[in-house]
């Protein structure tokens, strides 16, 4: 089964985008992903070099030792309570 991913909610995908942006040095790159520091942190990291967030998937990526990472999970590490923002989906 394939998914579409235009169906994240998108007040959900702002949120971590902003908590992204503000607490953890997020910025967005040419390719449209956010680069920011690791939520779950990392020595001598600077944003971007390790951790990496595709907004239209809502999927991030660690490329240190914590791999793959579902919108979820992140929202649970920075402190987002999905249920404020109408869940998951629209």
């Amino acid at each position: 089964m394939a998914y579409t991913y235009d169906l994240v909610n998108t007040d959900l995908l702002h949120a971590v985008i902003d908590c992204l942006r503000t607490e953890f040095g997020g910025y967005v790159k040419a390719n449209g992903y956010i680069a920011a520091l690791c939520p779950y942190g990392h020595c001598r990291d600077y944003p971007g070099s390790h951790f990496n967030f595709d907004p239209l998937r809502g999927i991030g990526m660690c490329f240190g030792r914590h791999g793959r990472l579902r919108i979820e999970d992140l929202c649970a590490e920075l402190g987002i309570e999905i249920a404020l923002y109408g869940g998951f989906f629209q």
